[in-house]
């Protein structure tokens, strides 16, 4: 019996004492006023450190107020290109323009030859001289461009009278008189006192016919140039004046 209740309160004792070690450790296990103080949770704060481009990457960097970071890439945009076509000229090539809507980069491409003028039938000018030939114009039926070059073999060639008549050869007077002739780019007339004219009757015909002729010139060229007694022929004792007159240029 005394060895029973020996037994009993041993193993009581032993109990008690596990329990103390259980409390001590629970103890134990909790954060010190220190470690409370010392425990952080990350905040961070985000910024852009470096624009992204069309081309280049940018940075976006995270900040916590402790001072710790740390950096994300922010991929370039790339290119975002309007295109414009330039259509071919005359005489100017046609391309196309790509221009970056974002930054302003620009390229050209596709680039299309000058088409070239497209002339039609040549109208002559009416101009040339005893010096030169005339000149004959084209205007372009796309851009309205005229070219005017030589028109070969329009020189004017001055006319020979037929040989006057001499005073003891009867006959008609070899040129008409006062007779109006239109060329196209020469109007003229030859006059002479004849016909039992006297000089006052002679200067007034003489007059009204040149009158005549310059209205003419100027209807058909809207201005002119004169010339007189380009030319003087004796038909007996009587002399024959030649009167030209021509376009203004």
């Amino acid at each position: 019996m005394k060895k029973i209740l020996l037994l009993s309160i041993v193993a009581m004792l032993l109990v008690g004492c596990g329990n103390t070690d259980n409390k001590n450790n629970e103890k134990n296990t909790q954060p010190t006023e220190t470690e409370k103080e010392t425990t952080h949770t990350h905040a961070y704060t985000e910024a852009i450190t470096t624009e992204a481009t069309c081309e280049a990457d940018g940075v976006k960097t995270f900040t916590c107020e402790c001072g710790d970071s740390y950096t994300e890439t922010i991929k370039a945009s790339g290119h975002d290109y309007e295109d414009v076509i330039s259509a071919p000229t005359c005489t100017e090539k046609g391309y196309t323009t790509h221009t970056c809507k974002t930054c302003g980069n620009v390229y050209t491409d596709t680039e299309v030859s000058a088409s070239g003028h497209v002339y039609g039938g040549y109208t002559y000018n009416n101009d040339a001289t005893y010096e030169k030939d005339g000149t004959e114009t084209a205007t372009c039926s796309v851009c309205g461009n005229k070219n005017t070059r030589t028109k070969k073999g329009t020189k004017l060639v001055k006319e020979e009278p037929d040989e006057p008549v001499q005073p003891d050869e009867p006959g008609e007077c070899p040129v008409a008189i006062h007779q109006i002739v239109d060329e196209g780019n020469r109007i003229y007339f030859w006059t002479s006192l004849h016909g039992g004219l006297n000089g006052t009757e002679y200067q007034n015909q003489k007059q009204a016919v040149m009158e005549e002729a310059l209205a003419l010139a100027a209807t058909k060229w809207g201005g002119f140039k004169r010339t007189n007694c380009t030319q003087h022929v004796w038909w007996g004792t009587r002399e024959l004046c030649l009167i030209e007159i021509f376009p203004p240029n």
